[in-house]
């Protein structure tokens, strides 16, 4: 529970730069400036999962949410969290690409810790989630480099070639905006929309063919209740 997108639902009275109703995705550690405290020698350098107070200060002792009583992780209507730990994202774009932010974050840090050399070869062991954005990260960053992937299962190994071949692997396909929920994670009903604006099930129709000659290997079909 501690990879998390919410909408910020209130502020308490020493809370300076969020506001309620922004869209955030969540930097779970419970480091030095969540805890109260001046800042370590590891937090002074931006390195906060190597925080030496993780058991220190106002916060109960845990790493991150999920690991502490006083932070509890995200499996949940609601979820504490320091003003500091909530970094603001676009309005627009699915929850299920925002919340890859935290494993994003992680493939990101090794990778720029430990970038491959140019014309080189980098081999990413593994290909779960970290690893495939691992992948992706490499391949935009360092064209010039060849990427290797070591895989133990066959979906693994179809994701990777995709990812090889800039394949669209993903869509979020939103069928309808209209909806009698208010849920504070989605943004659709917030900016109402005309019928017109919806898709025709003939034009939906058109865009799986369309999708499925270029090869797409997931569709997510979202949409309230008309």
């Amino acid at each position: 529970g501690h990879e998390v997108v919410g909408v910020i639902e209130s502020v308490g009275l020493g809370v300076r730069k969020r506001r309620v109703g922004e869209r955030v995705v969540l930097n779970p550690w419970l480091s030095c400036v969540p805890r109260g405290l001046p800042p370590c020698e590891w937090c002074r350098v931006g390195e906060v999962a190597q925080c030496l107070n993780f058991t220190r200060g106002s916060v109960q002792p845990g790493i991150h949410h999920g690991n502490s009583a006083a932070a509890t992780g995200a499996f949940a209507p609601r979820v504490p969290a320091h003003e500091s730990q909530c970094i603001p994202g676009p309005d627009e774009g699915s929850a299920d690409a925002a919340v890859l932010a935290d494993r994003f974050a992680v493939s990101l840090h090794a990778v720029l810790h430990h970038p491959p050399p140019g014309g080189g070869t980098a081999v990413v062991y593994g290909c779960g989630t970290l690893g495939l954005l691992a992948i992706a990260i490499l391949r935009e960053l360092y064209p010039s480099v060849q990427v290797l992937a070591v895989v133990r299962f066959d979906h693994q190994a179809r994701l990777a070639a995709a990812f090889f071949r800039r394949r669209l692997i993903h869509c979020n396909l939103q069928v309808t905006y209209r909806c009698n929920f208010r849920c504070q994670i989605c943004d659709f009903w917030k900016q109402p929309r005309e019928l017109s604006e919806e898709l025709t099930p003939e034009e939906v129709r058109v865009i799986g063919r369309k999708l499925n000659k270029l090869g797409t290997m997931i569709i997510s079909l979202g949409g309230g209740e008309p």
